[in-house]
């Protein structure tokens, strides 16, 4: 269980919804810091890689801010750690997005597929995913999900979705015409998001308590 005064931060990379994730967090009553700061970093005992953009990208801010080493670090320590859309993205091995090979953090094994790759032979089907979706799995097991159920809905943004080698690793997911997209990856103290739960309304807001409630959730 995450007391209130434990230290948060959301790590600044150049890249994500920092302000509306900090509001939402703060919101929940929590108090969240935003930080590229290697010090705050290693001090804080929850920290959250939110991200929008290209996998590339993503990794190259990381690396320029000499971020890659404190984040690894920091999850084999056992802290908990959460990535939202892209950030939850690149804990994996790599992706499809990009056209020469760029490793991810290597914290999940797996990798980043393509949703148009996936669904090419379906002419109505868009890319990028963008929308309300509500999920078709969930593991009732976690307290993540505390008062979320199938039907609740929640807010997407992406062309690429995550394949994790231990498909165990995927508590939650949720069908994009025939594609069955993990929603929730959970791996030891790692946990993901490919939803923006800030964007989410009360549930969005509900995964968040959840998450930040239950620290083992």
């Amino acid at each position: 269980m995450l007391g209130k005064n434990k230290k948060i931060v959301i790590i600044d990379y150049e890249l994500g919804n920092l302000l509306s994730l900090k509001r939402a967090i703060e919101f929940i009553g929590y108090e969240v810091v935003i930080s590229n700061s290697i010090n705050v970093i290693n001090n804080s005992e929850v920290i959250i890689l939110p991200g929008v953009g290209s996998f590339e990208r993503g990794m190259r801010n990381i690396r320029k801010n000499n971020l890659e080493k404190t984040i690894v670090r920091s999850a084999k320590k056992g802290k908990q750690i959460l990535g939202i859309c892209l950030g939850m993205q690149l804990f994996f091995n790599e992706s499809e997005e990009s056209i020469k090979k760029i490793m991810g953090l290597n914290l999940i094994n797996g990798k980043i597929l393509s949703i148009r790759n996936k669904l090419k032979t379906i002419k109505n089907a868009r890319v990028p995913h963008i929308g309300w979706g509500t999920f078709n799995y969930i593991n009732k097991k976690s307290r993540l999900f505390n008062k979320i159920n199938k039907k609740d809905y929640t807010y997407y943004v992406h062309s690429y979705f995550a394949s994790p080698k231990d498909k165990h690793n995927v508590i939650a997911s949720t069908k994009y015409f025939k594609l069955t997209i993990p929603s929730v990856i959970k791996f030891q103290n790692i946990t993901g998001f490919q939803f923006h739960p800030e964007k989410s309304g009360n549930k969005g807001l509900e995964l968040l308590k959840n998450y930040l409630y239950h620290s083992d959730a």
